[in-house]
């Protein structure tokens, strides 16, 4: 691109040339950075695409944490499944839905350096920069087989993505290894919590004088269950706790006012700022920041929430989310032009959604939920994939043209943009709980919630790329970008052992010089990858 000399040259050659063009996502970036801001308008394209770029990681974040997560949970309730299968199943997905729809969105664009450089860098800046602040926020002890167990798996799995790479091709057996390995995961988190369950249950039902304190028998818990304290609540879209005040009273006696109500609470719940009055300033500043994606999400994506009365349940606003489900749909897979009958696919869809809409109104009632209020979490949770892996998508083809502009290969576009992007919610969740006084609980989702993510992310989105492409290999060139994968996939593995190693050294007993040795060993990896990277 850059051997061009001139806007026109090079928009000539980006028009003419098919990876230039081969984007899933709505917009081409690379044409509009080089056909539309050429030559001396370039900087200012930049400067549009990261204002363009926070709004799609806040976009991100917001619809798996506020929309997609409490979707899941009602799901799960549904299904009746138990704590343990929901929490490293459904719940964990969930947690790690931008990670694994960035790495789906990759995969799918044919560029698997950017999912791995993704995965890697996240699990890297976790590890070590968010354990390490997790750390120096309080001096706490470790849980230590969950943390053996959940890094032991880690450094298995971050190996065998080295493995793959340094080979140069991944097979469908390799993904579906992958897949494999969470479920033996899976296995050993639930076999793990029952056999220590039942230990704990002969220490309470045994010999007292010989095991513990007889006094201590009585507050005895199983610090996996409930490690520190109550459930973590995300910080992105934090919610009210408190009470319903007297306006929220209905006189039995006035149906007039049954109406009022019923409008109040649906303009209530569309107002991305409801949560003003009660906020901080900077509280309020991400409010005012994330109010344009929170409503069109709100007016897209319905909700039903174990936290919220009712469940969250608005009679007009579900209506409206109904009636906009079938646009929603089409737009999600850009099905314009379609023809259905005598109609355009859109047009059938929107009949089709009012219809929808029209029939819930009749057959629900506005101020108390129907026992199907569940069936409404599952629209929510198609709709707001859809929205996750479009979102995901746009980030992915903006990230390919921010690393053509600037010659930046895509392992170290993942370890920086993408890698932070996707964490920084991650980061932000665990300090802030870690200060409330439950450092275990924070720590810990350090190396889960990673691990989760990189056997999904390699897992599931090159076993469904393979099993389209007919089962035969996925090939990574012998390139630069491969080189540097390979040095991440290194920097995760020291970020790993020195974890491994450090903790049980002390006891597993974390303290401010634990952070700060592992916020400098994350400055150290960073620094080298990014030398490596432009001394080649």
């Amino acid at each position: 691109m850059h051997d061009f000399n001139g806007t026109l040259a090079q928009c000539d050659f980006v028009q003419n040339n098919e990876h230039c063009n081969d984007t899933d996502g709505y917009f081409n970036y690379v044409e509009i950075l080089y056909c539309d801001f050429g030559g001396t308008l370039a900087p200012l394209a930049i400067f549009i695409y990261a204002l363009w770029l926070i709004v799609l990681f806040i976009g991100l974040g917001e619809s798996a944490d506020s929309y997609f997560c409490p979707n899941l949970a009602i799901i799960s309730k549904t299904l009746r499944l138990s704590q343990n299968i929901a929490g490293v199943t459904i719940l964990a997905f969930g947690n790690g839905a931008p990670d694994i729809f960035s790495a789906l969105a990759s995969v799918q664009q044919a560029r698997p350096e950017l999912l791995l450089g993704g995965l890697f860098g996240a699990g890297i800046f976790v590890t070590t920069a968010v354990a390490g602040s997790v750390c120096l926020s309080t001096p706490f002890k470790l849980m230590e087989r969950p943390f053996l167990r959940d890094v032991a798996f880690y450094i298995a799995a971050g190996f065998w993505a080295y493995c793959i790479f340094h080979k140069g091709e991944i097979t469908l057996g390799d993904s579906l290894g992958f897949l494999g390995l969470y479920v033996v995961y899976i296995i050993t988190v639930i076999v793990g919590r029952i056999i220590n369950q039942k230990l704990r249950r002969n220490v309470e039902t045994g010999d007292q004088n010989d095991l513990i304190d007889n006094n201590s028998v009585q507050t005895f818990e199983d610090p996996e269950e409930n490690p520190d304290g109550p459930p973590y609540i995300s910080w992105i879209r934090p919610e009210s706790i408190s009470g319903s005040g007297a306006s929220d009273q209905i006189d039995a006696e006035s149906n007039s006012v049954v109406q009022p109500k019923v409008w109040n609470d649906f303009l209530d719940k569309m107002n991305p700022l409801k949560e003003w009055s009660q906020s901080s300033k900077f509280k309020k500043l991400w409010l005012v920041v994330k109010s344009p994606v929170a409503l069109v999400l709100t007016l897209t994506i319905p909700v039903v929430s174990l936290e919220e009365e009712n469940q969250g349940w608005s009679q007009y606003l579900h209506a409206f989310q109904i009636a906009l489900s079938g646009l929603t749909i089409t737009f999600f897979g850009q099905f314009w032009g379609i023809q259905v009958l005598s109609f355009e696919l859109w047009q059938f869809m929107l009949v089709l959604s009012l219809l929808s809409s029209l029939l819930f109104l009749i057959m629900s009632e506005p101020e108390k939920p129907p026992k199907w209020q569940p069936i409404l979490a599952f629209v929510g949770f198609v709709i707001s994939v859809g929205w996750i892996y479009l979102i995901a998508n746009e980030i992915v083809s903006l990230l390919k043209a921010v690393g053509i502009q600037f010659g930046i290969s895509d392992a170290i576009l993942g370890l920086t943009v993408l890698a932070w992007g996707n964490s920084i919610g991650d980061m932000v969740a665990d300090i802030a709980i870690a200060k409330q006084g439950y450092p275990r609980m924070g720590f810990s989702a350090c190396f889960g919630g990673p691990l989760f993510n990189l056997l999904l992310g390699i897992g599931l989105p090159f076993t469904i790329q393979l099993v389209k492409n007919g089962g035969n290999p996925i090939t990574f060139d012998n390139s630069t970008n491969s080189k540097m994968v390979q040095v991440l996939s290194a920097s995760l593995g020291v970020a790993l052992i020195v974890n491994f190693v450090l903790f049980p050294v002390t006891k597993f007993k974390a303290n401010k010089v634990h952070g700060f040795i592992l916020v400098v060993l994350y400055i150290i990896l960073l620094t080298t990858s990014i030398v490596i990277e432009f001394s080649q």
